[in-house]
């Protein structure tokens, strides 16, 4: 199926940094000086052949910057150029199939309907939220947002509540232990994991590192462009841990 990437790698094509006052059209008084040579006026007094000097001399200089500069930035957009193609080459390997996608999100539906908690809405995280994941990857995060104002004061008693209802929906639940105890159930070859989160909107708002979550989701989804940056670091770190332990220090 076709691939959920750019035809280009977005961060890598951007222009280099460039002085636009050094790349700038001339200014008058350079057009008069690169057009003139020394001693074309007539009469030119000396203190005036003096500072028509220096104006020469200035321009000369700024034209040999503005060589460097077209020079450097020319070489900097055909390295970008092949970069971003080898890049490409390696996401579309990875990155997931529009029928992948489709089939996660149809999972992550049938899974969300099951998940009724009063003063609660659930929230797709993790690399499946950002549209980070990998193709081959079947693990996905679902935040269950519980209301601030009405929990703020007792989110100790998130996990035992959002316990208690996925109990009625779900046969087989896997209670795991951290800072804040999650849950765990596996529907064909993908495996959920569901947390208790409070729906803050502030980082200071938050009473759990776990309840910072969703503020990741929403960082991502605004800076788009880091996605296929992202997907890269996963690659690379996926690789790497492929190495013997020797080759990894």
């Amino acid at each position: 199926g076709d691939r959920a990437i750019p035809t280009q790698y977005p961060t890598l094509m951007q222009s280099a940094p460039t002085n636009a006052s050094l790349i700038s059209p001339m200014c008058k008084e350079e057009d008069v000086c690169l057009k003139a040579s020394y001693g074309e006026k007539s009469g030119m007094r000396a203190g005036e052949k003096k500072k028509f000097r220096r104006q020469r001399n200035s321009c000369r200089k700024k034209q040999k910057k503005r060589k460097k500069i077209r020079e450097t930035q020319h070489l900097y957009e055909l390295t970008s150029s092949m970069l971003a193609m080898q890049f490409n080459d390696i996401l579309a390997k990875f990155a997931p199939t529009k029928e992948e996608q489709q089939q996660l999100q149809s999972q992550i539906q049938e899974v969300v309907k099951k998940i009724n908690v009063k003063g609660a809405t659930v929230l797709v995280g993790g690399s499946g939220g950002k549209n980070t994941w990998l193709k081959g990857t079947h693990d996905v995060d679902l935040y269950v947002m519980f209301n601030y104002k009405q929990y703020q004061h007792k989110s100790d008693q998130s996990a035992d509540l959002l316990h208690a209802a996925l109990k009625k929906s779900c046969t087989a639940i896997d209670r795991l232990h951290g800072s804040r105890d999650y849950f765990q159930i596996k529907k064909g070859q993908y495996t959920f994991e569901i947390v208790p989160i409070l729906n803050i909107k502030n980082y200071k708002e938050a009473k759990n590192t776990t309840d910072l979550s969703q503020l990741h989701v929403t960082y991502v989804k605004k800076h788009a462009n880091v996605v296929h940056e992202i997907r890269l670091a996963k690659i690379f770190a996926r690789a790497r841990s492929q190495f013997p332990s020797s080759m990894n220090e």
